[in-house]
């Protein structure tokens, strides 16, 4: 069975796919914003807790104002996102995998352009941590404007590369696929890039709490 039938990401990560990230003047989201649409978890004192509070999760270092936080959810698939309006991004997903249909690696079927892998051991288990960069795939669009031969005014718009680090693993019946992500606006810094998105996602990781269901 496909990752991209069950995963139910191919329509989910098409809406919010994207990521965008400024290494300066960022402050700690802990009143972000929701949308219109009312979330499905619930978000209180700076952390987001999925439907159950099984699994909780603090929101990121975002730019205020402007912070904002929604979820969706499909058959097999849950998940919040965390963006501001420069377009920084951080994801988790949550995959119900009770009827064990999937196993952890299909997640990596779910990149474009990987570029690292590798399995390590963590508090979690085995985890999968993985770097993606998906050709003009941010959700935000660079607009340049410059002067033709004739001096006249000429507008161009680009969508950037997207680079993520992902990480995922098992938890309960669930696999969990956490990222963080940012636009490459200069493809030369692809590389230093990445040692900043891995730590991003890191931090983002502290900040998961999840709860054993053999301890409920």
């Amino acid at each position: 069975m496909s990752m991209s039938k069950v995963y139910v990401l191919a329509t989910c990560l098409i809406l919010f796919i994207g990521a965008a990230f400024l290494p300066a003047a960022f402050a700690t989201a802990r009143t972000a914003q929701k949308n219109d649409k009312p979330l499905l978890g619930n978000f209180a004192n700076g952390k987001y807790a999925f439907p159950g509070d099984k699994i909780r999760v603090k929101a990121p270092p975002l730019l205020e104002p402007g912070a904002k936080i929604r979820d969706e959810k499909s058959t097999q698939v849950i998940q919040v996102v965390f963006t501001d309006d420069l377009g920084a991004f951080y994801r988790v997903i949550v995959l119900d995998n009770s009827g064990g249909d999937f196993k952890l690696e299909d997640v990596l079927s779910t990149f474009d352009g990987l570029r690292e892998k590798q399995m390590i051991e963590t508090s979690r288990g085995q985890e999968i941590r993985a770097i993606d960069l998906e050709k003009e795939g941010a959700e935000i669009i660079v607009t340049t404007t410059t002067k033709d031969e004739a001096g006249k005014p000429k507008t161009e718009q680009k969508t950037p590369d997207l680079l993520t680090a992902n990480a995922a693993f098992v938890k309960n019946t669930s696999i969990i696929h956490v990222v963080a992500g940012m636009p490459v606006l200069d493809p030369a810094k692809v590389e230093t890039l990445t040692v900043t998105v891995k730590e991003r996602l890191d931090k983002f990781l502290a900040g998961l709490e999840l709860v054993d269901e053999k301890a409920k």
